[in-house]
This record gives C-alpha cells, structure tokens and sequence, in this order.
C-alpha cells in the first residue's frame, strides 16, 4: 500500500515533509514531481479548471491568517503565499461540505471531520469562494 506522506528535500536544504489525504493523492503528487525534476513534465497530463484563486483570510487556533487559495474541481491547494513553491494543505473535497455563516461573513469547510473556516475582505468575496467550494465539492 501506498504511504499518505513525502519528504522532500531541496537544493537550499529546506526539507518539506507533506501529508496527503490519502494515497492516491501522494501517487499523483509524486509522479508530477518526478516529471518536473526530470523535465518531463506535461501539463496536459494534468490539467484541471480553475475554478478560483486569491487571497483569503484563514481562521487558526486563536486568529485569522492570511493564505492563498488555488480551487479546482474536487481539491483545494492552501498556500501560505501566491509564491509558496509547496502547499501548506492540499484538500480532497470528494467528501466535503460547505456552507456560509452570514452573520460572521465566513465560509465554513468540513473536509474528513476537521472544519476549515475562511473569509473574504468582503462579503461578496466570501460569497464567491463558497459559491466556488460548493461547485468544486460537486454539490452545484
């Protein structure tokens, strides 16, 4: 069976170690690295719409930071910055659930169990991105 994480270790000595929902997931991520490491790599093979990109505040223990989205269909890519070279998060929405919170401006995310909670700077904003996680989760 395939391991649900990877430890990637770069020409500055930084070392990443990312944890994959499943393993599926960690396959696909590693065959993408492979062919960009061996200048292989063929977008075609793994081209997916964009559905929304920006910035957003996130909600941690104690406060919201700001991070950067990338939305596709059935996964949501959690950056610290729009020029992180890794995602802090890489999410699975197969199995999620969105919803807004009007009085709090917020869009609520259930992904497994753990519930990721983000915001817009506007309400409109805050609007598109649940109105994106819904159609990216397969529910529109």
């Amino acid at each position: 069976s395939e391991p649900r994480t990877v430890l990637i270790s770069c020409h500055d000595e930084h070392r990443y170690l990312l944890d994959f929902q499943n393993a599926e997931e960690n396959l696909i991520f590693r065959i993408a690295y492979a062919s960009v490491v061996d200048n292989s790599f063929d977008l075609n093979k793994f081209n997916r719409t964009l559905l929304l990109k920006g910035h957003v505040a996130k909600k941690s223990l104690s406060k919201f930071k700001d991070r950067y989205l990338i939305l596709v269909p059935r996964k949501l890519f959690i950056l610290s910055t729009k020029t992180s070279v890794y995602p802090r998060s890489v999410l699975s929405l197969l199995d999620a659930t969105p919803r807004y919170d009007e009085v709090r401006n917020t869009v609520h995310l259930d992904v497994l169990g753990k519930e990721y909670v983000f915001r817009g700077d506007t309400k409109e904003e805050s609007l598109e991105w649940f109105v994106a996680l819904a159609h990216g989760c397969g529910l529109s």
